[in-house]
């Protein structure tokens, strides 16, 4: 709130007090469920897709997607916290043929020492901290690079302050930050002003209470020039 009172004081968009252009166009990846989602994705111009996987068939659901959409489309895969160690590299081991940019949250977030043994022995390059908060919290994850890629949710790990430090940490550690739903402007902002490889997670579809949020098209998002974030909020959902 802060942030979007200083841009309207100024008459500035966020990205533009971050020191970034107006112009920028970020590529976005869209998080999916599927096989035939993630070819839906395909057809709207996505480059990138992130695949949920099911504790039981995710083997063959990263073969079948990879398959469905070919060795062009970028594809990631997130297992959401249920997994352990042993089950994370047995399965890193079989799906690395299958390109994938990285796996996302295998084990729950505290398992520090879990993620240790991953980033020296998993196939595939890990990713995660979405459940993590504070710049401070995200420090060992990157100094350690427990993780390949950090992902902090800019609404939980303290704000657009936060996410900042967080990238300057990540930059000096030479680890990747990729924010969790990075499309919505509250992460989007600095994802376009300060990101050196830029690329936005999809939004959350539900939020049709915040009007205003740039919409992705053709696999990229285009920030506006309203001062602040550039949205409003519908009153009828208070």
């Amino acid at each position: 709130a802060l942030w979007d009172l200083k841009g309207k004081r100024d008459g500035k968009s966020i990205v533009e007090l971050l020191g970034g252009s107006l112009e920028a166009s970020v590529p976005a990846y869209k998080t999916v469920w599927s096989a035939e989602d993630a070819i839906r994705g395909a057809t709207e111009g996505f480059r990138a897709i992130k695949l949920h996987l099911g504790s039981v068939q995710s083997v063959a659901q990263v073969r079948e997607t990879r398959k469905a959409v070919g060795p062009e489309m970028e594809v990631m895969a997130d297992a959401f916290m249920k997994w352990d160690v042993e089950t994370t590299l047995s399965a890193a081991q079989k799906m690395a043929e299958c390109d994938l940019k990285w796996l996302e949250e295998p084990l729950p977030p505290d398992d520090l020492e879990g993620y240790a043994r991953l980033r020296d022995e998993s196939a595939i390059a890990i990713a995660g901290g979405e459940h993590e908060f504070t710049a401070e919290g995200f420090r060992p994850l990157i100094e350690q690079a427990l993780h390949a890629v950090v992902q902090p949710d800019v609404c939980w790990c303290g704000g657009l302050t936060e996410l900042l430090k967080i990238y300057e940490l990540a930059e000096n550690c030479g680890v990747r930050v990729c924010p969790h739903r990075g499309a919505e402007v509250w992460a989007l902002h600095a994802v376009a002003a300060v990101d050196p490889d830029p690329l936005a997670e999809s939004g959350r579809p539900w939020m049709t209470w915040v009007q205003g949020q740039p919409e992705i098209r053709n696999g990229r998002v285009q920030l506006n020039d309203t001062p602040g974030f550039g949205v409003m909020f519908d009153s009828t959902f208070a």
